[in-house]
């Protein structure tokens, strides 16, 4: 069961900010959750809350209505927590930790 209705998403696709709003409010503890079990530290999630809203805003006028709205939710945090965490292995390869460098 979806935390808001079919008329509020519509709405929301269709520009209505106060729609998007409802929408933020009933899924952005939901995103939080995913996000900190997948990053595994709190200031990554509360970031990738606010990415992960601006795809969905940006995305909403083509959602399909073919799964529930949190199932997509779900599937766009995801996604950006593993594009997250791919681009930042790629970075920590190269880094070096300067307490390892200087021995203390």
């Amino acid at each position: 069961m979806d935390l808001v209705s079919d008329e509020i998403l519509r709405k929301a696709a269709s520009g209505d900010v106060e729609a998007f709003e409802q929408i933020y409010r009933a899924y952005a503890p939901f995103v939080f959750n995913v996000a900190l079990r997948m990053l595994q530290r709190r200031e990554d999630a509360e970031e990738a809350v606010q990415e992960v809203f601006v795809t969905v805003y940006s995305k909403l006028k083509g959602f399909m209505f073919r799964s529930s709205l949190k199932t997509w939710v779900y599937r766009v945090t995801a996604n950006h927590c593993i594009n997250y965490l791919n681009k930042h292995k790629r970075h920590e390869k190269g880094r070096v930790d300067l307490e390892d460098v200087i021995g203390t």
